[in-house]
């Protein structure tokens, strides 16, 4: 016997099942939006994730200038390597997310553990050198800024794979 559906609208007028509005009715943070929200939600969700992580960083260039060093001392600061450590981390977390959801296990799994060997170990390694190194090398400053640049471009990528995935859910 075939149970027939009831149909009812959702906040935005479109017709929905009840069973759909049900789990529409379930939040998670990640999932705020309605299933099939908008690019633009996506896009302000990890910016302001990535802002909070990133705007602490605007005080090294003022210390430095009111401490009258020169401008090459803003790369040395340690802050760097800190912030591409907790990037990495943040990627792996969205990343084991993607796979707890049941999308791709497998793959979301192994970008998750690339990221933490790739990004976050080197970075904390970094990091362990900048902060021993009182003379602030040259040879500490290149790779933490680039290690910086490579945590945010990895933690995007990630952090839209995981929205996308929270918005859409797995389909096969």
């Amino acid at each position: 016997m075939a149970t027939k559906n009831r149909y009812t609208r959702d906040a935005y007028g479109r017709t929905q099942t009840e069973d759909k509005v049900a789990r529409n009715l379930v939040r998670t943070p990640l999932n705020s939006a309605p299933e099939g929200g908008s690019r633009l939600d996506a896009v302000l969700s990890i910016g302001s994730e990535l802002l909070f992580i990133i705007l602490p960083l605007v005080v090294v260039p003022l210390v430095v200038y009111r401490k009258q060093q020169p401008v090459m001392q803003i790369s040395s600061s340690p802050e760097w390597t800190f912030a591409a450590a907790i990037l990495f981390g943040q990627a792996a977390v969205k990343m084991i997310s993607v796979a707890a959801a049941g999308a791709i296990p497998e793959r979301a799994s192994a970008l998750a553990a690339a990221a933490i060997v790739v990004g976050l170990v080197p970075s904390l390694t970094v990091l362990t050198f900048v902060l021993l190194d009182e003379k602030s090398s040259m040879a500490l400053r290149v790779p933490q800024i680039f290690l910086f640049v490579l945590a945010v471009v990895v933690y995007v990528l990630f952090a839209a794979s995981a929205e996308y995935e929270h918005r859409h859910g797995h389909r096969q």
